[in-house]
């Protein structure tokens, strides 16, 4: 068994737990070992009093991983059929999925899940509840209240992508461009390959006109990450909003209104146009003009 959810919305450690008989092993920043048949309700661990046990079961619940999940077979999930979607993407990425390149990994190296580190859910309810509040508060429409409660998990977690990501975009919402921007810059300083970091900054920058800035951030990122599929038509919007149509042009191959996907009912991919395909169609659009 697994939560991924730490991970992917927090940037907190994930949990795996495996089982044998009455005996429960949970692989945490602190592993955790647990008779079920005298403690059902999992309140002393023996992780420490049986450490041969616990690593022995440690071993096991990654091998078992390394068995069931491929990286190579999640980099060709992530390659076919979500195209260059933004938001998948990077959900992938946040959860390991996905490297710069967007080539396979080794599976006899790599993890086949995301690792066990960093901050314990479980030891972060407090965090948790702040976290949960923030996001009712941004869909109630008070971004500024909600930007309050992530600066203080943010005291407590320094450089956490996933609450520095939070916070930008909620200061952005509010209005307050300077702040949403410094934690921005934070972000992609402290997670140099974090895509949506860079896309959520971008966005800030564009929408000020700030067009070069954003240009050098997606040249940033695509010095980091050469070959990454999403960059290219990232940076053509870019150059598209700016003006560079030209520019956009030597980025991307272009694509006609009558080439897209959704334009093939019965052929061509089986997905629907993504942003890659938007900004192709947009080159192709401002070239014809």
């Amino acid at each position: 068994a697994e939560t991924l959810y730490p991970h992917e919305e927090f940037g907190w450690s994930a949990l795996y737990a495996r089982r044998e008989g009455n005996d429960k092993y949970i692989a945490a920043p602190t592993p955790e070992l647990y008779d079920l048949e005298v403690d059902p309700g999992e309140r002393d661990s023996l992780a420490t009093m049986q450490g041969e046990k616990t690593s022995a079961m440690g071993r096991a619940l990654f091998e078992q991983a390394q068995a069931m999940v491929r990286e190579e077979n999640l980099a060709l999930a992530a390659g076919f059929g979500l195209g260059e979607d933004e938001e998948a993407l990077a959900r992938l990425e946040s959860l390991g999925y996905v490297a710069g390149g967007g080539g396979a990994g080794d599976a006899a190296s790599e993890p086949a899940l995301p690792a066990v580190g960093g901050r314990n859910p479980m030891e972060a309810t407090e965090d948790v509840f702040r976290l949960h509040r923030a996001q009712e508060l941004m869909r109630a429409g008070d971004s500024a209240a909600a930007a309050r409660l992530l600066e203080k998990v943010l005291d407590g977690d320094p450089d956490n992508p996933q609450v520095l990501l939070k916070l930008g975009l909620a200061l952005q919402v509010a209005g307050n461009l300077e702040d949403a921007e410094n934690r921005y810059k934070q972000l992609i300083e402290a997670h140099p390959t974090f895509f949506l970091g860079t896309s959520r900054y971008s966005t800030l920058l564009v929408e000020q006109e700030r067009y070069e800035d954003a240009r050098s951030v997606w040249l940033r990122l695509s010095g980091l990450m050469p070959g990454f599929v999403a960059i290219p038509s990232r940076l053509a919007e870019v150059e598209i909003a700016g003006g560079h149509v030209d520019q956009a042009a030597h980025l991307l191959p272009v694509l006609t209104i009558d080439d897209r996907p959704d334009s093939q009912p019965h052929g061509g991919r089986n997905f629907a146009p993504d942003r890659g395909d938007q900004a192709r169609v947009a080159v192709g659009q401002a070239t014809a003009d």
